[in-house]
């Protein structure tokens, strides 16, 4: 049976000068710090639980997600076939709409061009 020391870690290579700073500043107790099997100490970085369901922490990002999983789901439910032309008619209008509406603004404003421009690199 392999050991640990048997197989590569990222631990096994020296971390970047900028994480053995952090982690010998690192007086917060709040702070977790990983450990690795040759000794060396990481900051464990913190992470949002994957478990936990707060609407209203929800990005635009993952409420765009969740909306491609429902439309996935819906595929393997044994709905009339009316339920899916009412379900694509909705989409195409609302695909339709924010299109027009994108497109009026920049043509009246030119927000997409003065958004793209005030973007760092």
């Amino acid at each position: 049976m392999g050991t640990v020391a048997d197989n590569p870690t990222p631990c096994s290579v020296d971390p970047p000068k900028s994480i053995e700073n952090e982690v010998a500043m690192n007086t917060n107790p709040d702070r977790l710090e990983g450990v690795c099997p040759d000794g060396k100490k990481f900051p464990v970085p913190k992470v949002r639980q994957t478990l936990n369901v707060n609407l209203k922490t929800w990005g635009l990002l993952d409420w765009i997600q969740a909306s491609c999983l429902l439309n996935l789901l819906l595929l393997a439910l044994p709905l009339p076939g009316y339920f899916f032309i009412g379900w694509f008619l909705f989409w195409r209008v609302g695909y339709n709409v924010g299109l027009g509406l994108i497109l009026k603004k920049q043509s009246d404003s030119r927000w997409l061009t003065s958004y793209w421009k005030k973007s760092p690199e």
